[in-house]
């Protein structure tokens, strides 16, 4: 029996890979949750650093308006977006999905604007690195049609598919 140690989100697209049967493909996967992780295979390798872990992170990038991208596009960002906007504090990522599928314009803008920021922080990314397909994993991801109109909008002719359940 082999065992390998591997980084959470390299693992996940390394399933994903296997699962969707991407071999080949220049693929990138994106982990919204707690906070923001994101791993790339090229020619269907994942490419890691040294250490094992992602060659490239996005978390710590400078995000437009302040602070850093994972301040943003992760759970406290999505609370945090829908506390500015209608000064309801308390509110998880969850529950504001929830209360966009039901109707609420002011959860569904919320999650609107995460698909529009995520896609344009990862547009030049995904073209340097010719990225052709973006998986998204993580609970925030289980709201990925709340996001996907924008996110289509950032990134053109970029196949965006949510990461299959079980992929790790």
């Amino acid at each position: 029996v082999e065992l390998r140690f591997v980084h959470d989100v390299n693992a996940v697209l390394l399933g994903a890979i296997r699962m969707l049967d991407l071999r080949g493909s220049n693929a990138a996967l994106v982990t919204l949750g707690t906070g923001l992780g994101f791993s790339y295979a090229i020619g269907g390798k994942v490419q890691c650093n040294a250490a094992g872990s992602p060659a490239r992170s996005l978390w710590d990038i400078p995000a437009t308006g302040g602070g850093i991208l994972e301040d943003t596009l992760s759970a406290r960002g999505i609370s945090s977006e829908y506390a500015e906007l209608t000064g309801q504090r308390s509110r998880t990522p969850a529950a504001i999905a929830r209360m966009a599928y039901a109707g609420d314009a002011d959860s569904a803008r919320v999650y609107a604007l995460t698909g529009r920021r995520l896609g344009e922080a990862l547009r030049p990314v995904l073209k340097e690195l010719a990225i052709d397909r973006l998986l998204l994993g993580g609970q925030i991801a289980n709201s990925l049609s709340l996001m996907l109109s924008p996110l289509r909008d950032a990134l053109p002719g970029v196949e965006i598919l949510q990461a299959p359940q079980g992929s790790v």
